[in-house]
């Protein structure tokens, strides 16, 4: 059976790539992709509002998101 690659990009509201996700999808399964809030270079993100782009091999949908950091008291 084949799959599918599915890429997911993280942009902030300036237009700029924040991070950017690459895995495999095996054909009839559920890809599970999760964001530790960091960018590419390990750091931490603002909270705001970001947007994902899920594209893979023969879709593509965009998302927005809302990033707030937890506050421990």
């Amino acid at each position: 059976a084949f799959g599918v690659f599915l890429s997911v990009k993280v942009y902030n509201l300036k237009g700029q790539l924040v991070k950017e996700i690459k895995t495999y999808a095996k054909a009839g399964k559920t890809a599970n992709v999760s964001w530790n809030g960091k960018d590419n270079n390990g750091r931490r993100v603002s909270s705001g509002i970001y947007y994902l782009v899920l594209q893979s091999n023969d879709s593509k949908d965009v998302r927005k998101v809302l990033m707030m950091k937890s506050i421990l008291l």
